[in-house]
């Protein structure tokens, strides 16, 4: 009996030295006494499975001693939830914008303008003829604008759409029935050299092309106001701009309709509330400038 018993000894204390190997505990910590041991018992089945949905909900929750760890978490949610617009929307916008007021101003203030004298058909007749290159640029530059008002409605159709998808097409859709309103206006611009032997003819296509252009400004203003409203029910422009945008659309509003209602009316509103989009353009270029893209949080 006894060489078995130095052999179980043996056998025992090899174990332990193995456990105490790999574990780095003495062998007291396993063996310790009666009471220790009933102390130190491992975790029933019960008890695990008590623990596991508390080790689960401490991997989901943030960990108070971390305050980091909550905020990274917030900011990696609204990061992925914030829509993003690449700047080539605003460059497109602001540029082409910015191109619309040199090609408008030109053509209408630098090249028509000087050529016509209102309620004189000889006068006007006699100066188109003699200027008549100068004349079809003025008309080239209509024309070119009337494009390039397709363009813009494209680029902030992308910016306000994150807002709200009917309000942009709703917008995109009124600059663009404005170019085309504008383009039935500049014909009747196009057919004036062609009228000079009559010069009241020549007029009378003059005049027609003023009254369907203040037609299509309605239209424009109704561009406007929407995205003026769009900008005030969220955060995609700022407030301030979608106000000066919307008072800019009332102002070509009212002289539009003046206009056609009163045919000696002199537009004059919006020569004061025009500022609303230089300032659209303003912050489309230093949008895209400025910022790599721009981060939406819509509210409508």
């Amino acid at each position: 009996m006894k060489p078995n018993s130095r052999a179980s000894q043996r056998t025992s204390s090899k174990y332990l030295r193995a456990a105490t190997t790999f574990t780095g505990r003495s062998p007291r910590h396993w063996l310790g006494s009666s009471r220790n041991s009933s102390q130190q018992t491992l975790p029933t089945d019960r008890t695990r499975k008590q623990r596991t949905p508390q080790l689960l909900s401490g991997l989901a929750s943030p960990n108070p001693l971390n305050p980091t760890h909550s905020t990274r978490r917030s900011a990696m949610t609204n990061k992925t939830n914030i829509p993003t617009i690449s700047r080539s929307a605003a460059w497109v916008g602001g540029v082409c914008l910015l191109l619309i007021a040199v090609l408008a101003g030109a053509g209408n203030f630098g090249a028509l303008a000087p050529l016509i004298t209102a309620g004189d058909a000889a006068r006007t007749a006699a100066a188109i003829s003699g200027s008549g290159l100068q004349f079809r640029i003025g008309v080239l530059c209509m024309v070119l604008a009337a494009i390039l008002d397709v363009v813009v409605a494209a680029a902030l159709l992308r910016i306000l759409e994150p807002a709200s998808r009917m309000v942009a097409l709703t917008a995109a859709w009124f600059r663009i029935a404005y170019a085309a309103v504008f383009v039935v206006a500049i014909a009747q611009l196009a057919s004036v050299p062609n009228l000079l032997r009559n010069p009241d003819r020549a007029l009378d296509a003059i005049d027609s092309y003023n009254v369907i252009w203040h037609v299509g400004l309605m239209l424009f203003a109704a561009h406007l106001v929407l995205v003026g409203y769009a900008a005030f029910r969220s955060r995609i422009l700022p407030l301030w701009l979608g106000i000066l945008v919307g008072i800019a659309g009332a102002g070509y509003f009212v002289d539009g309709a003046g206009t056609i209602l009163q045919p000696d009316y002199v537009p004059s509103i919006s020569t004061f509330t025009f500022i609303g989009e230089v300032a659209l353009i303003g912050w489309l270029l230093w949008t895209a400038m400025r910022r790599p893209t721009l981060q939406l949080a819509a509210a409508l």
